[in-house]
């Protein structure tokens, strides 16, 4: 093949990078898939794959045809690799092997990087930054549609009702498929500032009305998205506060690898639950673990240290030096510029999101590309090359031959293209691959979810099992998992006759919900989730399998110990105790799970039961007083506990209290009983591999936490 066709094929390659951007662009935040478990962030981040896989291809085919490996710098470049490697190696120094910590972390920022790379090396793309940014307004503009629409009722929940009619949405929910009203509406503020920016700079009339008639329909959507998520509306978001991201971020301070590294970006959900603040306790949000801080700077630095901080800190500094040359820039770079500076804002009030970490990316490669095209200082080309090398002897005629200054006839073959595009080649293969295995599990999963949804266990049971086949390394599956098969061995055992066909498949059953839920810790020992599943599947056990009550009781405790601050923990844990007539350890807990949650009335009305039952019936008295300060008087909760207190009352031979009319369904709690006993030669064996995992320390190591200030608000 000549030199002038392997140039066109070049050419070729360089005019599919750009289309497959402006493709990826407009796409990208306008993903969501009906069908699948997760409707919106994961299709996105598999579509981020897919597009690195795509344009990982075409950047090999173009170095291969033109015979070098090149690669081009820009004043992004070095820090956002630099970034990217800093999260691959938290990632892999913190290592969790589950699907969740890879595909929801460390492979977006990845394949962000391997795309910014891929594009701003082209070439031809360069000469397509328009394209680039008119794909990315105009997904701005449909996203902005698509919420007019959904305000009207014709949007994408009564789309994705006709397409998926077992699809549930609440009362007043509000869809967009850019994800959450919150992201919709960060994801529109800098679809705004392009728009207007670019209507300002056309000359022809049309273009210039066009773009503010995009204008004003994108602040319509972005209008209406900014109401609903008001206070007290339904879709007003639930964030982590500053002081507490702030506090879970400054623990890395104590501990020199995570202050350099951080505790790698999978594992937000553990440092959240290990270091949230005791007053996070005081708040509605109580009881909800945070996967992302308040912001991307805290986010950053808890799970990357200070160097992935430090990286992104410089990233931001080249933003604004080149702002310095802010007149001198082309009228894309400006508006790339501006509309990347109102992410940078953004990202600074609320939390990491895929859809504006991939903008930000997405308008760095159109800055990138501008900045090529005018030749900016900074901007260069590095260019690797590798000659073929061959083994001749010392006399060979050969030798002076290459000593003597190479013709036109003795070009020499640059192998390093094919020696990186071959592996390069096959990464993007096993990406596609991967991300397929990933949908179709994800796809089996949402099809258990409907089967579950429709009291169908038996398909509940196979399609969870299709899933784990698909993807085994997501924990979450393994976790719903192991709830059917104790769900399907509870449905069996609660039959009036059992056949040994049937004892053998309870034993089954069990054996699988443990093995399940042991595999779910075992993936990610990291999530308490996974621990907390494994204590409820042992405590669901206890009267039915010799051990279930030390198995239980050990991996709540590692729970506790993961989630040390949790006073719902100490609760159910408490529960075992006290159903099991131990009052002193059950007293002993529900004493620490009020003290972590002092306007928790069900922490107060179980230490009261406890003591009752416990024989001390002047602190259960005074104990119920606190439960109906917590309680609305009118309520069936008050009369519940006023009626036990006055029956101490009279035992003691004190004066009763007068009880209010109640009006509300009450929700006091005492510790749920546990599993019936089953005879002796009914227990469930099992066997020493069916144990909680080994865990240090024990009851007295955590149970002392430090109590929550003293608040009075209703709970």
């Amino acid at each position: 093949m000549n030199k002038q066709s392997l140039s066109q094929l070049a050419k070729l390659a360089d005019t599919g990078i750009a289309w497959t951007m402006a493709a990826t662009i407009f796409i990208m935040p306008l993903m969501m898939n009906p069908w699948s478990a997760d409707l919106f962030d994961l299709n996105k981040r598999l579509l981020l794959g897919v597009a690195t896989a795509v344009l990982l291809v075409l950047w090999m085919v173009r170095n291969m045809l033109t015979r070098s490996f090149r690669i081009t710098l820009t004043p992004f470049t070095i820090p956002l690799v630099v970034f990217a490697l800093v999260n691959i190696f938290s990632s892999f120094s913190n290592w969790a092997t589950t699907t969740e910590t890879f595909i929801n972390t460390t492979a977006t920022l990845t394949f962000l990087t391997l795309i910014f790379l891929a594009v701003t090396t082209s070439k031809n793309a360069a000469k397509h930054t328009g394209l680039l940014l008119n794909s990315f307004v105009v997904s701005g503009l449909v996203l902005a549609v698509l919420a007019i629409l959904e305000t009207i009722g014709f949007g994408p929940t009564k789309l994705m009702m006709l397409i998926a009619p077992g699809l549930q949405a609440g009362t007043g929910v509000f869809i967009s498929p850019a994800g959450s009203a919150i992201i919709l509406i960060a994801t529109l503020i800098p679809a705004l500032v392009a728009a207007i920016l670019t209507a300002f700079n056309k000359k022809v009339a049309l273009e210039k009305a066009l773009y503010f008639l995009a204008s004003a329909l994108i602040t319509a959507g972005l209008v209406i998205s900014i109401f609903i998520v008001l206070p007290g509306k339904p879709n007003a978001p639930a964030f982590l506060s500053f002081d507490a991201s702030w506090q879970i971020a400054a623990e890395n301070i104590k501990t020199p690898r995570a202050f350099l590294i951080g505790v790698g970006p999978g594992n937000y959900i553990a440092a959240f639950s290990a270091n949230k603040p005791v007053s996070a306790n005081l708040g509605d949000l109580w009881n909800v673990r945070f996967g992302a801080a308040r912001d991307l700077p805290l986010q950053v630095f808890t799970t990357m240290g200070i160097v992935g901080l430090g990286a992104w800190i410089i990233l931001i500094l080249a933003l604004l030096r080149l702002g310095k040359k802010f007149s001198n820039l082309s009228v894309t770079s400006r508006i790339a510029l501006v509309s990347v500076l109102s992410i940078v804002i953004i990202n600074l009030f609320i939390p990491v999101n895929t859809v504006l970490t991939s903008l930000f990316v997405f308008l760095l490669i159109i800055l990138s590309l501008e900045l090529k095209n005018q030749k900016e200082p900074g901007t260069s080309e590095l260019i690797l090359k590798l000659f073929a090398a061959k083994l001749v002897n010392s006399d060979s005629p050969e030798v002076t031959k290459a000593e003597e200054a190479p013709t036109a006839k003795s070009q020499q073959i640059q192998l390093l293209p094919f020696i990186l595009g071959v592996p390069v080649i096959l990464l993007a293969v096993g990406i596609v691959w991967g991300s397929y295995r990933v949908l179709m599990g994800d796809l089996m999963f949402k099809k258990s979810l409907s089967a579950a949804a429709a009291n169908n266990g038996t398909q509940t049971y196979d399609f969870q099992r299709q899933a784990l086949a698909q993807d085994p390394y997501m924990s979450s599956y393994h976790r719903s998992y192991a709830s059917t098969n104790l769900a399907l061995a509870n449905a069996i055992g609660s039959q009036e006759t059992l056949t040994d066909q049937d004892k053998q498949n309870i034993s089954q059953l069990i054996e699988q919900s443990i093995r399940e839920a042991k595999l779910a810790v075992q993936l990610n020992p990291n999530d308490p989730q996974n621990w907390e599943l494994l204590s409820q599947t042992y405590r669901a056990l206890i009267n039915v399998a010799d051990g279930a009550v030390d198995w239980a009781n050990a991996s709540y405790l590692e729970t506790i110990r993961r989630d040390p601050l949790n006073p719902r923990l100490r609760l159910e844990l408490g529960g075992i105790y006290f159903q099991l007539q131990n009052y002193a350890d059950a007293i002993r807990l529900f004493q620490q799970a009020s003290d972590l949650k002092p306007n928790w009335a069900n922490a107060y009305y179980n230490l009261a039961v406890a003591y009752a039952n416990n024989k001390e019936l002047d602190k259960a008295v005074s104990t119920y007083d606190l439960v109906l300060a917590l309680v609305e008087p009118n309520s069936a909760d008050y009369q519940q506990a006023l009626d036990e207190q006055n029956q101490l009352k009279k035992l003691l031979g004190q004066a009763a209290t007068q009880p209010d009319t109640t009006q509300n369904t009450g929700e006091l709690q005492q510790p749920a009983p546990l599993p019936t006993p089953l005879p002796a030669n009914e227990q469930v064996q099992l066997d020493a591999q069916q144990a909680a995992p080994p865990v240090e320390g024990g009851f007295n190591e955590v149970a002392n936490p430090t109590p929550a200030p003293e608040a009075t608000t209703t709970p």
